[in-house]
């Protein structure tokens, strides 16, 4: 297919600037307001361009964008007192739905990106147009215990000092974004590389912010979940794509999900891949 033009944007939010990759509609006559734009919400301390391999899958006519969210790839980061907070990241979404204005959203999610997107989903039935989830679904079926010893366990490590290091070579910040996932392809770390470092002090440091990873961070989701599990599949009212990775973790949540006896809603359509 044809190369699409993609330009670096700055979104203005209340406290600061989003980054992120558009690529225009190729056809001039749609830039009018009333065109559906893509939304693409990236996954934890990944970046925009985790989704350059999925941009030649859309249609031509379409405009697409590809956000990293606050404290990831070329993005502001929160001042030292904010935490990354799930709803805060959801309430940053929204202003970036505002600021483009578009009449129509297909919003795509890959794992914490997803989860934004089920949230905003809900909240917002007739600008989203469709959903696409890749790889999370979640409910986590822990009991308020567990989530708070996992709590002070992160807080323990948070008190160990923190410093950012600095990497001689593209090839080690590659080889640390391989470490940090799961299963992550050498290609994929090479494309996601793009947007995590940033030259400083003769070598490269990482662009995402070493604080995201609070305890508040993972207490908010993981709280959120137990407490709307189903109310959240329920509120999802569009057609919707979930699409899992056999070999990911995931599929092993969809299975408790099972057990726990979480229905996605009616529009909903389940994948695996």
């Amino acid at each position: 297919g044809m190369i699409r033009t993609r330009e670096e944007v700055k979104i203005p939010t209340s406290w600061g600037k989003l980054a992120g990759k558009l690529w225009p509609s190729q056809y001039p006559h749609v830039h009018t307001a009333k065109q559906t734009g893509v939304l693409m919400l990236h996954g934890f301390l990944d970046n925009a361009a985790s989704f350059d391999p999925l941009i030649p899958f859309f249609p031509q006519d379409m405009t697409l964008l590809a956000i990293d969210l606050p404290g990831h790839g070329f993005s502001d980061h929160y001042s030292e007192k904010s935490s990354y907070h799930h709803f805060s990241l959801v309430s940053d979404v929204l202003e970036v739905l505002r600021y483009l204005s578009w009449e129509q959203t297909v919003l795509v999610g890959h794992s914490m990106g997803g989860l934004i997107a089920i949230h905003i989903a809900g909240m917002l039935p007739n600008i989203i147009c469709k959903l696409i989830i890749i790889d999370i679904i979640y409910v986590v079926s822990q009991p308020y215990r567990h989530i708070s010893n996992f709590m002070v366990s992160k807080y323990e490590e948070e008190r160990k000092p923190q410093k950012e290091k600095i990497y001689s070579t593209r090839e080690e910040v590659v080889e640390r974004i391989i470490q940090g996932h799961v299963a992550i392809s050498r290609a994929s770390a090479e494309i996601l590389s793009t947007r995590a470092c940033r030259e400083e002090n003769g070598g490269l440091v990482l662009t995402r912010d070493i604080d995201i990873p609070k305890p508040l961070f993972f207490y908010s989701r993981y709280l959120l979940w137990q407490v709307m599990g189903q109310f959240i599949y329920d509120s999802v009212t569009m057609p919707a794509l979930f699409t899992i990775a056999e070999d990911s973790y995931q599929y092993v949540i969809y299975k408790n999900m099972q057990k726990d006896n979480i229905k996605l809603s009616p529009t909903s359509r389940l994948e695996f891949g």
